[in-house]
């Protein structure tokens, strides 16, 4: 379950831009491929069925490029949401998943909004805290508010993920 290594740049190539192919494990690899068969049977055209089929044979082969990274994890996201699954292959599965779905674009972008929380969060160490609420922004969205005496902070909640809308802190 690690990232492989880059490929070598070619000299018109920052580091940063180099390709990072994701690793499957054969677990992983068990537990995948039969989801992304299921997208293929679906498949109304023909080139969404050559879509997922380079998904799954890259995914068959344990290495999964980074141009295939958002489709594995919108795979994934179905997988985990229908809960079928930890339904047909147990918790160990899905924790699986989970894990190797963090390791995708829309995972790491998750990730980052968490870690952006939780640094917010942290202003409210050894605070009080004075009034905490939640209010409907829209149907699926709302808006935590929390509030000390110095600080406060309101993180928007919605289907597409967490996020920090607000912080204030107090100068004195």
């Amino acid at each position: 379950m690690s990232e492989a290594s880059p490929s070598t740049p070619a000299s018109s190539e920052s580091p940063q831009s180099v390709d990072r192919a994701l690793t499957l494990d054969e677990f992983e690899r068990s537990i995948v491929v039969p989801r992304i068969e299921s997208f293929i049977e679906a498949a109304a055209d023909a080139g969404a069925r050559a879509a997922f089929t380079e998904l799954r044979d890259a995914a068959a082969d344990g290495v999964i490029a980074t141009h295939l990274q958002s489709r594995l994890g919108s795979v994934i996201d179905v997988a985990l949401a229908s809960g079928v699954v930890r339904r047909e292959s147990g918790p160990a599965a899905a924790n699986a998943l989970a894990a190797l779905y963090r390791r995708t674009p829309q995972g790491r972008q998750i990730g980052d909004s968490l870690d952006a929380i939780n640094n917010a969060l942290g202003a409210l160490a050894g605070h009080t805290i004075e009034a905490i609420g939640v209010t409907m922004r829209s149907p699926g969205v709302y808006a935590l508010k929390l509030r000390t005496g110095q600080v406060e902070i309101v993180i928007s909640l919605a289907p597409a993920g967490a996020s920090v809308e607000s912080l204030e802190v107090a100068i004195d």
